[in-house]
């Protein structure tokens, strides 16, 4: 797993999320979520900031709609020209966009694919990379899983007893 993400403005990247601890009710301590569980979304970037958006839930094989949402993260991290992409990336997930970013700025073609999350059409990518071309510097919104993708559920969810 990556430590963090980076994400371009306008950037929508695919996303699956493993529940880390067992959910259960306040008043029974009933199980609810079980842990291992996988919530589907997307991480879904603005010009103003990152939100993760879920859009199902999938527990012990079962898929459940799933209307979930982060908090607006508005970190972010400055790429300069001259910088060094291979300690900016070092365990970081980076969407297409992002990646055509830094490329545009630092001038190196050569990003690790394994470090790239397919997630924006190429043709966003292109238009980034041929806006930023020959930029001093771009803004990413940087994503950390462990601290940033606390959920809050949207409406009403049904979970027949375990």
């Amino acid at each position: 797993m990556f430590d963090f993400f980076l994400l371009a403005q306008e950037e929508t990247i695919p996303l699956t999320l493993t529940v880390d601890l067992n959910i259960t009710t306040a008043d029974e301590g009933k199980l609810l979520i079980p842990a291992g569980s996988e919530v589907v979304g997307e991480l879904r970037a603005t010009k103003e900031g990152a939100q993760f958006v879920a859009q199902q839930l999938l527990i012990n094989g079962e898929t459940l709609s799933f209307n979930a949402t982060s908090e607006e993260i508005t970190t972010t991290e400055t790429i300069r020209k001259g910088s060094n992409p291979g300690s900016i990336l070092k365990d970081a997930a980076v969407g297409t966009a992002a990646a055509a970013a830094i490329s545009a700025v630092t001038g190196d073609r050569a990003i690790a694919t394994e470090e790239i999350l397919i997630g924006v059409s190429s043709g966003i990518a292109l238009n980034i990379g041929k806006r930023l071309f020959g930029s001093s510097s771009v803004d990413l919104f940087v994503v950390e899983p462990e601290t940033d993708l606390q959920l809050t559920i949207d409406s009403d969810l049904v979970i027949s007893s375990q």
